[in-house]
Formats: structure tokens, C-alpha cells, sequence
């Protein structure tokens, strides 16, 4: 199932107080939102997934001149819940996810912009000190999903950097106006964070950058069931101004 750019915007902004530090510069841009995944099991309802994600950054920049040099820091977060397993003639049936990403996308500027300097977060149990705005963007993903997700939420607060590049993969298109976190481990919880650096001659106006947050949720069975895609789209867009 796919969310729209405008049922989207027309949905609910949950925004809840910070600590000044953080709050001063950041803002929720998008989300969060949610997706649920139902099976049929007996004739029952059966909610064995939900998804979630939201988006952070700076909402605008101030540019003096066309020579500023600007840049801005975005980050959004992917979390997952899954109902407990069923017995179905001794055969388990466990809620499940694969494939996960994050897809990042400059999609309409009035200026060029590079994306530099991502980083793939996943949530092994090792803690490690976050950037400023993946924090705020995990902190409004733990207050929405307190009231609107029925299945039990992860622990937000042992999200960490994958140093070795074993379980997140980084692939920046070639034009750098984008790129993709895949995330190998399938993990509860994911994160990404990267800059936008805006190539001069910086102009005035909205900056729309698309995150797109994908998988496929079923049951680790043998084989594999695939229930239903996971699609959620966020709106990161940003605003230069003088």
C-alpha cells in the first residue's frame, strides 16, 4: 500500500516538546506514519506487522548571498513491531520482515544538491552516541508509537552505527541527488542520517526530497511467506530563504 504526497500532508503532524538544544534547529518534516499488515488465520483478522517511519532536519536555511555556502542535515528512522507466533499443525508461523531500505531523493530544487556524508544505523544491543538529529527523529518515533502501534514497539535506545558495513549497505546514485540504506540484518529498528550540500549559485525556494522507506513483511517460514510490501513515503523538503 501506497501513501500520497497529498493524504500525507492532509495527516496528522505529531509533535511533542524536546530539549532546547536539539529542538532549536530541528523539526519533524514528515510522519510519523504508519502500515499494518493483516493475515487471514482461520477466518480471523490477524495483525502480525506494523511499520513506521518519520523524518528530521533543519525545515529552512538561511543563504545571504548566492555564494553562502549551505548545507543541511536530514534523518529519518524505519522501526518495525511483530505480533508472537502461531501453531499451525506443528508448524510455526513467525511474523517477519526482508528487504529493508531507506531511499533518499532530491527530486525538484532550484538549486543543485549533493548528498554527502550518509550514515546507516541499525539496533544490536552495543549503544553508541547518536547525531543530533537521528536522536529528535527517534525520540517523536518513540511518542507516536507509545499511542499508535498496537504490537509491541523495540527499544529505541540501542541504535547504533554499523562501522563495518556488515549489515548496512550505503549506495549513493551517481548523480548524487540521492542514495539507498539497505539494511542486511533485518533489525527492529533502522536508521540513516546525511547532509544535503547545495551547490552555488544557491537560490531562493522549496528544495523537495522524497524518503521512501521499503520492504516485505510475512513469515519466517520455510519457504518464506510475502503478505503484503511495506511503502511509506515521506516529504523531507526544505526551504532557502534571505
Amino acid at each position: 500500500m501506497s501513501i500520497s504526497r497529498s493524504n500525507i500532508l492532509l495527516a496528522m503532524l505529531i509533535l511533542l516538546p524536546f530539549c532546547s538544544a536539539i529542538a532549536g534547529a530541528l523539526d519533524a518534516l514528515s510522519g510519523p506514519y504508519t502500515q499494518s499488515v493483516y493475515y487471514d488465520w482461520n477466518g480471523e483478522t490477524w495483525l502480525i506487522v506494523q511499520a513506521y517511519a518519520d523524518i528530521a532536519g533543519e525545515p529552512s536555511k538561511n543563504a545571504p548571498t548566492p555564494d553562502s555556502t549551505v548545507i543541511t542535515h536530514q534523518a529519518s528512522t524505519f522501526g518495525w513491531s511483530y505480533d508472537d507466533t502461531r501453531w499451525s499443525r506443528r508448524q510455526p508461523y513467525t511474523p517477519n520482515s526482508r528487504n529493508h531500505k531507506i531511499t533518499v531523493s532530491a527530486v525538484n530544487t532550484p538549486s543543485s544538491v549533493r548528498i554527502i556524508d550518509p550514515l546507516g544505523f541499525d539496533n544490536p544491543q552495543t549503544e553508541s552516541d547518536l547525531p543530533d538529529d537521528l536522536q529528535y527523529v527517534l525520540d517523536v518515533l518513540w511518542d507516536f508509537a507509545m499511542f499508535y502501534v498496537s504490537l509491541p514497539f523495540p527499544s529505541p535506545w540501542g541504535l547504533i552505527l554499523d562501522e563495518q558495513e556488515v549489515r548496512v549497505q550505503v549506495i549513493i546514485d551517481n548523480d548524487l541527488k540521492g542514495g539507498t540504506f539497505r539494511y542486511n540484518a533485518e533489525p527492529s529498528l533502522q536508521g540513516a542520517d546525511w547532509i544535503w550540500s547545495i551547490d552555488l549559485p544557491v537560490n531562493r525556494g522549496w528544495y523537495l526530497i522524497d524518503v521512501h522507506t521499503l520492504a516485505e513483511a510475512g513469515f519466517n517460514y520455510y519457504p518464506s511467506i510475502h503478505v503484503d510490501d511495506i511503502d511509506i513515503w515521506l516529504f523531507a523538503d526544505f526551504e532557502i530563504y534571505r
